[in-house]
């Protein structure tokens, strides 16, 4: 993370995995760590997979500590003997921590402005892809590290078949001391400290910005419903659940405080599609009449395609991931 004389510190090295602490660090140089479906026994026969995976990758972690680390391939073996016997509870552990690293990791990543002792809020947004797809998604993301991994804001569960979509709160309103205080585009607020809950109340309504179905809008301001608190911390950093995005071409219908109209990024940004408010134009043929979800990494270019093929790498998903998109709830 720039912007400061320290850094987030890392993931812990060793055994055990404790917030910011630990005895030595390491740090990952792109893409990020997964594991593969499981299915009952199936989630120690996916991490003796991915730790052969894992070996043979570029993308190998780097001490940060005196002693370097050491991961020769027949350490990489005992650690896969020794995951076939684990619980799935301790998978589950495993795969925690895992998430706990992709975060930190991200956090690193951002190109912040404010100093390192200041507030930094990131979210998600959860998608899931529809069962009949996952088969050929995880396959295809077996198959394809290098691809998957140039979307580093993307944290895939295989488990659940869900894509957590990683992103800077944009321009977030944070309470502190009884008044609110609004967020950088990345995500930073000029605060050491926060003195309230630390909900994320919503955004300043703009003429990029307009709000959608879900949202309160009120004196300018677009309030969330269910404001959310942090899901995770990380010393000054802050993390956020915002929901599942519901990538399809119809809508729900929302309850009585909410604002009526639709909940499309169309409608968020005040009627033109993201593509065309942030001058964001990706592959396939240009429209203006239809939010431009379809045209990701691994698309055809058909709107009505596979939801992991279509959404990743989208219009719709850059301006996701840049935080101009997380007010709106689905």
């Amino acid at each position: 993370m720039r912007g400061g004389s320290t850094s987030f510190q890392e993931c812990v090295c060793g055994p055990a995995l404790s917030g910011w602490g630990g005895e030595r660090t390491m740090k990952y140089k792109g893409g990020h760590r997964t594991f593969f479906p499981s299915h009952k026994s199936g989630s120690q026969k996916s991490l003796l997979l991915f730790l052969i995976e894992f070996n043979n990758t570029n993308q190998k972690p780097t001490c940060l500590s005196t002693q370097k680390m050491k991961s020769p391939f027949s350490q990489v073996l005992s650690l896969a003997a020794l995951a076939l016997t684990w619980s799935p509870t301790q998978a589950a552990q495993l795969a925690r921590r895992d998430i706990t690293m992709f975060e930190e990791r991200f956090l690193n990543s951002l190109e912040y402005q404010l100093p390192n002792n200041t507030i930094k809020l990131i979210g998600f947004k959860k998608v899931k892809v529809p069962e009949h797809e996952l088969g050929d998604l995880n396959q295809h993301y077996m198959s394809n590290p290098k691809e998957w991994g140039k979307l580093n804001n993307y944290f895939y569960d295989p488990p659940s078949g869900t894509f957590r979509i990683y992103f800077p709160v944009e321009g977030a309103l944070v309470s502190h001391d009884g008044e609110q205080h609004e967020a950088n585009h990345l995500g930073e607020l000029n605060l050491q400290k926060i003195h309230g809950d630390c909900s994320v109340l919503g955004r300043k309504q703009t003429s990029h910005v307009t709000g959608v179905e879900g949202n309160i809008i009120k004196n300018g301001i677009i309030y969330l419903e269910n404001p959310p608190r942090p899901h995770a911390q990380y010393g000054n950093a802050y993390v956020y659940d915002f929901g599942v995005k519901v990538v399809l071409d119809h809508d729900h219908s929302g309850r009585l405080q909410k604002r009526s109209g639709k909940k499309s990024c169309m409608n968020n940004h005040g009627g033109p599609n993201c593509s065309n408010k942030y001058n964001i134009h990706g592959k396939c043929k240009r429209r203006s009449d239809v939010c431009m979800d379809y045209n990701g990494w691994f698309s055809n270019c058909k709107k009505n395609g596979p939801t992991w093929r279509n959404f990743p790498g989208s219009d719709c998903d850059k301006a996701l991931g840049r935080g101009h998109c997380w007010n709106e709830v689905m």
